[in-house]
């Protein structure tokens, strides 16, 4: 009996290679029709490259497991799609599905299976994330996609079960626990019980999935804490966006953790009693500031322009400032110059706008001063002495003196200063000299345009100066 066992495994050896390594085809095919061992069948039809060769080996495969094989191992797409269209055993097309790395072979596996079980196995394991999409669209039982989606798999199968199940509570689970974004969100926009709502604006990881649930939601003791204390601002504003209710709102202006949002509800609010004492006593100057814009009572902004700590709640406070007293100490006393600088731009009072003009150490100050003097004096003097360049240059384009304009724009030391008087400048024979010889191209230019400027106006040659 060994014997003749041993003869018949080196008969099937031999007829696997004449199968597989024959050159005569009609040689290979009877090769085939000879063997009858389900290893040998499935052998041949794995490793040949004769798809006919194959699909007649698998007429006589029986075997589930080899087919399986098969289908997985084969080295022809043809012949694995064969094996899955004769294999109805349903876990192993669950496990060819899972493993096998094509993804068309795994899809034809998927759509023989009809066990619910088998197809959430394959949703949550399959290696391609395609197999596991085409498993999780043929899922309807509600407990497995349920239990699939509580459990980490494949991204783009689960945003597909997000889509198919009607368990809200596990909708809210994925909103706040799922570590994919996109995921989340899909979950937490389909739930439509406020209390879950509520769960995912508070609990939610991703601030995306927390927005989402408060822009839907409406219990207004929740849109408060949020708005409250979330550490989004995005989160925060939408929370806010929501309140209806100005004692709400007025409730996150005082006690919201973050000033950003403390900004943006005072800028919801009409009561001006809340306001003036979130202007008072808030220790943000942005929500100060915020708090100054809705103000209108001349006092409480007095007050601010006067008191605040924050030099841009004062600078804005001296734009709406209507006490022409207070202004006038600000323009010489304040510490900031931007304050200073903005009393300044409202002054009527030409003696204070010259002595600032003359002695304020900030140059922005001086020049903001230099805009609104109406004496020449003033402006010819800054043109000369003025340490800054930015100041001269004011008061040179203010200055109607042709000496003084000349003189800065030969002698000043910046080059800006001297372009700045050479466009003011009209005298012929001094502008052809600076176009010869300033040691700056772009006035040298200046010099140029401006002799044009001024032979058009007169009808003469710019080219020479005139006798």
């Amino acid at each position: 009996m060994g014997s003749s066992d041993g003869a018949k495994g080196g008969d099937e050896a031999g007829l696997v290679d004449l199968a597989l390594s024959h050159a005569d085809r009609a040689a290979r095919m009877g090769a085939v029709k000879r063997l009858t061992g389900m290893a040998s069948l499935a052998r041949v039809a794995t490793l040949t490259a004769d798809v006919e060769a194959a699909r007649l080996a698998l007429r006589s495969l029986a075997d589930a497991g080899a087919l399986a094989q098969v289908a997985e191992q084969a080295s022809l797409r043809a012949v694995r799609k064969l094996a899955v269209e004769k294999l109805d055993d349903e876990p192993l097309l669950a496990a060819v599905a899972r493993q096998a790395g094509d993804a068309v072979v795994a899809k034809m596996a998927v759509k023989k299976i009809a066990d619910q079980e088998l197809l959430a196995q394959v949703a949550r394991s399959a290696v391609d994330p395609v197999v596991s999409c085409a498993a999780a669209k043929r899922l309807t039982d509600e407990r497995l996609l349920s239990e699939a989606l509580r459990r980490e798999g494949n991204t783009a199968a689960r945003r597909l079960m997000v889509e198919k199940t009607t368990d809200q509570n596990v909708l809210a689970e994925v909103a706040c626990c799922a570590q994919d974004v996109e995921l989340a969100s899909a979950a937490a926009a389909r739930l439509a019980s406020q209390s879950l709502l509520a769960q995912v604006a508070t609990r939610a990881a991703a601030p995306q999935c927390r927005q989402l649930a408060v822009e839907r939601l409406d219990t207004a003791p929740v849109l408060v804490r949020v708005a409250r204390s979330d550490p989004h601002p995005d989160v925060r504003r939408a929370a806010l966006e929501r309140l209806q209710s100005p004692r709400l709102v007025a409730d996150v202006a005082r006690r919201s953790d973050h000033s950003d949002t403390r900004a943006l509800a005072v800028g919801k609010l009409d009561d001006a009693r809340v306001v003036a004492a979130v202007a008072q006593s808030d220790p943000s100057g942005r929500v100060r500031r915020e708090a100054l814009r809705k103000i209108h009572e001349p006092g409480e902004i007095a007050r601010l322009a006067a008191e605040d700590p924050s030099w841009r709640v004062r600078r804005d406070a001296v734009r709406r400032l209507a006490d022409r007293e207070l202004m006038l100490w600000l323009a010489a006393e304040d510490l900031a110059w931007q304050v200073r600088a903005a009393a300044v731009g409202r002054l009527r009072d030409q003696q204070a706008l010259r002595k600032r003009a003359a002695v304020d150490p900030a140059w922005q100050v001086r020049r903001a001063a230099l805009s609104r003097v109406r004496k020449q004096a003033v402006l010819v003097n800054s043109a000369r002495q003025d340490q800054d360049w930015r100041v001269r240059c004011t008061a040179v384009r203010r200055a109607h003196d042709q000496r003084l304009l000349a003189n800065r724009a030969q002698h000043d030391e910046s080059p800006a200063v001297r372009a700045a008087a050479v466009e003011r400048l009209q005298e012929a024979a001094v502008l052809h000299q600076i176009a010869r010889s300033d040691g700056d191209e772009a006035v040298r230019r200046r010099a140029r345009e401006r002799l044009d400027q001024l032979a058009v106006a007169t009808g003469s040659a710019a080219g020479e100066p005139e006798p």
